[in-house]
């Protein structure tokens, strides 16, 4: 489907094998900017179930226009849901501001995990990903084209856990963190 709608395989990364998973890239130029799709396959699958896509934080603000037309593409063809990250970023960032989150954005009641989830999906409709009503950042910047600096907090080492192991989101929250399409 992907070279279907334009994509090759990814010149600069290469398939990566990652214990059980193997790790798939491919890009598309358009006029606006370059758009980026990657997915995992277990073992011996061949179908994905879970697609990632994003474009260059400096690309022209039509590159919104071809990841959508990509979308309505896409949706023709498949039955999925769209999660939209920066969203759901966005409302973790306001939830860790009320100090409901910590700085690995653990500590929310399952029950609010859910609804913050559930929020973060979004139609396939280009008009209200661009009427940003949460206000996400980072898409009135490429919406507008104007760069604001944003704030990302920093985490001390002394705030780091006293285990070597590295901190882990919790299961359903963000487990699947850098997926944006979720098909049925």
């Amino acid at each position: 489907m992907l070279k279907q709608n334009g994509f090759a395989e990814s010149k600069d990364k290469e398939k990566q094998k990652t214990g059980l998973f193997k790790s798939h890239f491919y890009d598309k130029l358009t006029a606006a900017g370059l758009l980026y799709a990657n997915f995992n396959l277990a073992g011996n699958d061949e179908n994905c179930t879970m697609l990632s896509l994003s474009f260059e934080k400096d690309s022209a603000p039509e590159i919104i226009d071809d990841l959508f037309d990509l979308l309505k593409a896409f949706d023709k063809a498949l039955n999925f849901d769209l999660l939209d990250l920066e969203l759901r970023n966005t409302f973790y960032e306001e939830l860790q501001a009320e100090g409901k989150v910590d700085k690995f954005l653990v500590g929310l009641p399952k029950a609010e995990q859910a609804i913050v989830e559930k929020k973060s999906y979004i139609p396939i409709d280009i008009e209200v990903f661009k009427a940003n009503e949460f206000e996400v950042l980072s898409r009135r910047t490429i919406l507008t084209g104007e760069k604001e600096e944003m704030v990302t907090p920093s985490i001390e080492e002394d705030e780091l856990p006293e285990s070597s192991e590295t901190p882990k989101a919790p299961k359903g929250m963000l487990g699947k963190f850098f997926k944006w399409i979720n098909r049925k």
